[in-house]
Order: C-alpha cells, then sequence, then structure tokens
C-alpha cells in the first residue's frame, strides 16, 4: 500500500479556527470528523485496524491518515483528481472526495528594513526579492482512492504499489522479516550512537537505560522475539529518552505509543500481531486530545523506523550490485 502525495508535515492546528468563511467551516468540520474518530477507535480491534491503516500511510501526517481511514478505511493508495489522470486512472464520475489538509500560504512584503540590512536594491532576473512566503493556515482539500477511479482507455497500466508486508509463509519467512527489522533498526541505532548488547537479564526480554544511551537484549530469543524486542526498546529510546519519570497517570499514554508504533512497524513489514492488545486505550475515553497527541507520537516513530529500515534495504541492494557485476 502507498500514497502519491508526502504529507507528512501537513498537519492542522490541534484548535478549530473561528469559522467565519466556508474555507474555516471545511476545516472546522474535519476537526470535528477528527475528534468524533478518535472517541470511535478507545477499543482494542477499531484501535489495531486504524494503526494496520496508518501503517500503509505512515508518510502522511497524523491527522490526515486518520481523516482518510474514517473516510475511506478501504484506501490502498490515494492521490488528487489531476494526479490520478496522469497516472492513468479516472475518477469515476459522483465519487465524494476524500478531504485533507493542507498547509495554506501567502506572500508579503519584506519589511524595507530587512531588505536594507540584506543588500537587497533590485531585483534578481527570475527572482523575487519583494515578497517571502509564509504559513497562514491550512485548508481541506480533495484526495480520491484508487478503489473510486477506473482505467483510462489506452493508458499504460498502474505500476504496482510494492507490498512490503509481503513475507514468505512459514517460520523461515517470519525470521527473515524480523531479521532484516533487526538490521535497519541496528543502523538506526548506531546513528543515533546507541549501544546494543546481550546478556542474561534474568526474566526480562529487553530493558533501555536512557543514561546510558544503551539497549539490552537477553540472549538465545528467537528471531522475531528479538526483533519485537528491539522494536520496542528503539520506541522508548526515540520517544521517551528525554521524558522525565512516568507517573501513574502516564504510563498507559507511554505504553499506548510504544506498543502502538511497535504494532503498526510489524503490521507494515507482515510480522505477526497476534500478540498485542490494546484493551487500555478505553483509560483515553474524555482524553480525546492526550490521545490525539499519542497517536501522533506513534506515527512520527513509526515512520521514522519503516523509512530507516526501507533505507537500509536500498543501501544493501546497492552494495549486492556491484558485487554482482563483478561476477558477471
Amino acid at each position: 500500500m502507498t500514497t502519491e502525495q508526502n504529507t507528512q508535515h501537513n498537519d492542522a492546528p490541534a484548535g478549530a479556527p473561528a469559522a467565519f468563511g466556508p474555507r474555516e467551516a471545511k476545516v472546522a468540520r474535519a476537526l470535528a470528523l477528527l475528534e468524533e474518530g478518535v472517541c470511535g477507535i478507545l477499543e482494542s480491534g477499531p484501535f489495531k485496524d486504524y494503526l494496520r491503516f496508518m501503517a500503509a500511510f505512515h508518510r502522511y501526517s497524523p491527522n490526515n491518515s486518520l481523516l482518510i481511514y474514517l473516510q475511506r478505511p478501504d484506501a490502498t493508495r490515494v492521490a488528487g483528481y489531476k494526479r490520478w489522470q496522469e497516472l492513468g486512472r479516472q475518477v469515476r464520475r459522483d465519487e465524494n472526495g476524500i478531504g485533507i489538509f493542507a498547509p495554506r500560504f501567502r506572500k508579503i512584503h519584506r519589511d524595507e528594513r530587512e531588505r536594507a540590512e540584506a543588500g537587497y536594491d533590485g531585483k534578481a532576473e527570475g527572482e523575487d526579492t519583494e515578497k517571502q512566503r509564509i504559513l497562514t493556515g491550512f485548508k481541506v482539500v480533495k484526495v480520491f482512492a484508487l478503489e473510486q477511479t477506473d482505467p483510462i482507455p489506452g493508458a499504460p497500466p498502474l505500476p504496482e504499489a510494492p507490498t512490503p508486508g509481503a513475507v514468505d509463509s512459514g517460520a523461515a519467512g517470519e525470521a527473515a522479516a524480523a531479521a532484516r527489522l533487526e538490521i535497519g533498526l541496528r543502523r538506526l541505532l548506531a546513528a543515533e550512537r546507541v549501544r546494543v548488547r546481550d546478556e542474561d537479564l534474568k526474566g526480562r526480554y529487553g530493558q533501555y537505560d536512557r543514561r546510558k544511551k544503551e539497549i539490552a537484549l537477553t540472549r538465545g530469543m528467537p528471531p522475531v522475539e528479538r526483533a519485537s524486542t528491539l522494536c520496542h526498546e528503539t520506541i522508548h529510546h526515540l520517544l521517551h529518552a528525554e521524558r522525565s519519570e512516568a507517573t501513574e497517570d502516564t504510563k498507559t499514554t507511554l505504553e499506548v505509543e510504544a506498543e502502538g508504533a511497535a504494532f503498526a512497524v510489524f503490521s507494515y513489514f507482515g510480522l505477526d500481531t497476534g500478540a498485542f492488545s490494546f484493551a487500555y486505550v478505553a483509560n483515553f475515553a474524555g482524553r480525546t486530545e492526550v490521545l490525539r497527541a499519542a497517536l501522533k507520537n506513534v506515527q512520527t516513530v513509526a515512520h521514522r523506523i519503516i523509512s530507516s529500515v526501507e533505507q537500509s534495504d536500498a543501501s544493501a541492494e546497492r552494495e549486492r550490485k556491484p558485487r554482482t557485476s563483478a561476477a558477471a
């Protein structure tokens, strides 16, 4: 599953603006849909369904992935109307678009003093020195799911989207997928200067020491359990290393973030997610803003890990190619 727009940073502010015009009214309605949608996933089953969907749309902002899920939960790929035409697909008549947030910019004139201090004495060819582009807010734009389109006669077929979650059946296939995940995680941790070591942890699978920037894994774990444990501890480092010690009130939030991100990563790479349970998300009833903040953290770290593993795959492929050419 893929997306045709990278809107990782196209997130809207948490508070709804005053609905004083059609554009602002659309934004307010989208924010209300988000609020209602968060309330609808406060059970383990729906929460898992959303995490699977979010993993597939991890390049989108947390708000936008949730908006797509709430409006078109069967979507596997989305793009704008014209983009689909460029890809050889036509949106069917009477199909309703999926509203998502996009940034709104405007150009403003530079302050005269700023221009003087910067040495602007005129307008260079092809360069607008009089104005600068600033973010002024967000608007709602429409995209459409692949499932809302048909092929344009005579157009080249749409290239098949990659399926990162496809693994060979059986224990060997899952072990290979787990090894792939572990390699990507270790590269990410090396860049973060976090040490990974094996030791006997006396009943614990793993632990993260934020003061030492060190992850310990118990010896002798099967590949899938090892990758799962390393994934959990990596998430704790990425999300929680700079936070103060957890209180009783924040432990549930920290657990939802760590477990949710691990579930999303495992789902994306086709590893077994049956052991995950999210019964405690019901504790967020009446605290939807807290859950939305947690979901934002979940998506941010899941996107980082997924991207890191895919970059690791690409690096390994580049390293293999010269050896293959030399052998030929």
